[in-house]
């Protein structure tokens, strides 16, 4: 068994989605109730661990390349253990043989049981047991609240019921639990999360929905801001949305990825709904909802997508005006029916076509971000970055800007503390960043 000089020491090196990072907090926390204790920079940890993501190939590429590179760089003595979506997604056996540096790989059901394998496989002696610890990845006053895991909508082009099993609910009364201690250690902004957020409690069959678990946090955990994310546009129904912001319940920034409007794709994908309830969907949220911030995802260049029904999607983008959207072009991955399907789109017109859209959203967010600015607005502070008060001195994001997700506000005027709120007044746009003044 390798000892540790004295109370042994990990690090985290995290990749992909808010959600992976929950299951790596989670884990993490596991480590520091076996006694475990946070390194403050990978040369001094004991246990390196990667968490990995693995939805595209791409992301899969991009794990290898962390695990090679942190291989290479380690210590002798330091332990390497790989977690997540890789390891699920591929088979054990091949990865040992592959990345014999890696010292465990776990799987993403198994990822908290990372300090009883290294136990049990003698690699490292834990520490003195201690009482469970919060541990957050992200700034002290935001964390990701994951309220479910697993998908059961089969997309054709996705991988993550493979991955991440079929849709299984949180219980409501867990789930207000972790927000309401949250909230008490200094959480201001609570990010809901799942991989469709909008499905939660369909498994309980407790006749409970999403509205119902947003108001039971709102009640009794009271954060600052309640944000939600990766609503899957078949399970949103308009009238309880838009009740739960009007009434301030969550805040008026919608993230709802709708990948296509051909209704050819969309049946293809089986995604559950068409360009007509898209239509009404969008069309209400802009009607009845003041102010309100949307969020989309599309994906350009799925198999057989002609030039008319990619222009279609422009066309969309450009009515609705999201304020945001994340742009992809389709990657094909064996083990999808999508894989199976003819007429795939060549990769030169896939990333042309990634680019056109790409740019045609640039132009709207900036549009819609013009449009702000002269208004004020409450921001909330992430980071202080200088010391002049004439200069940048703090960035951080009014509602409708969420974490490392879309831009942020850069603020001058004064020295505001990180997690507190601020009026600030927008002056200018860069890119997809707001500037603006604090207000006294």
């Amino acid at each position: 068994m390798k000892e540790a000089a004295d109370t042994p020491t990990f690090y985290f090196f995290n990749l992909g989605c808010a959600k992976n990072l929950v299951d790596a907090q989670r884990t993490a926390e596991r480590l520091l109730a076996y006694g475990y204790r946070e390194a403050p920079n990978p040369e001094e940890a004991d246990l390196l661990v990667i968490t990995t993501c693995a939805f595209i190939e791409p992301a899969e590429r991009e794990s290898v390349d962390e695990i090679l590179r942190v291989a290479t760089a380690r210590a002798d003595h330091q332990i390497l253990a790989v977690l997540g979506c890789l390891v699920s997604r591929e088979n054990t056996a091949e990865l040992e043989e592959l990345l014999p540096e890696v010292d465990i790989f776990l799987k993403v059901p198994d990822m908290e049981k990372l300090p009883e394998e290294l136990s049990k496989r003698g690699l490292l002696s834990p520490g003195r047991p201690a009482s469970r610890s919060r541990k957050l990845f992200t700034p002290a006053h935001l964390a990701y609240l994951k309220i479910a895991d697993g998908c059961g909508n089969c997309c054709s082009y996705c991988l993550i019921p493979s991955i991440r099993g079929d849709l299984r609910s949180l219980p409501e009364k867990d789930i207000v639990a972790e927000a309401q201690d949250l909230v008490s250690l200094g959480v201001r902004e609570l990010v809901v999360i799942a991989q469709d957020t909008a499905s939660w409690g369909r498994d309980l069959k407790q006749g409970k929905g999403l509205d119902y678990l947003l108001t039971s946090i709102r009640e009794k955990a009271d954060p600052d801001w309640l944000r939600v994310m990766y609503l899957h546009p078949a399970h949103i129904d308009p009238d309880l949305m838009i009740g739960l912001i009007n009434d301030e319940i969550i805040l008026p920034y919608l993230d709802i990825p709708i990948q296509h409007v051909s209704g050819r794709i969309l049946k293809s994908m089986g995604r559950g709904y068409d360009k007509s309830c898209l239509e009404n969907l969008f069309g209400r949220l802009r009607d009845e909802v003041p102010g309100l911030v949307l969020r989309t995802t599309v994906m350009a260049g799925y198999p057989a997508e002609t030039e008319e029904e990619f222009e279609q999607l422009c066309d969309f983008l450009e009515e609705f005006e999201f304020d945001y959207a994340g742009v992809f072009g389709y990657c094909p991955e064996e083990g999808t029916r999508a894989f199976k399907i003819s007429g795939r789109v060549d990769e030169d017109t896939v990333r042309n076509r990634v680019e056109r859209i790409s740019d045609l959203q640039m132009e709207i967010s900036q549009s819609r971000l013009t449009a702000r600015v002269g208004e004020r607005e409450r921001v909330l502070v992430d980071r202080v970055i200088g010391e002049s008060e004439d200069l940048i001195t703090a960035e951080g994001r009014f509602y409708g800007q969420c974490y490392e997700v879309d831009g942020m506000v850069l603020l001058s005027g004064g020295r505001p503390g990180p997690g507190s709120f601020r009026e600030v007044e927008f002056d200018s746009i860069q890119i997809y960043d707001l500037y603006g003044r604090l207000i006294n």
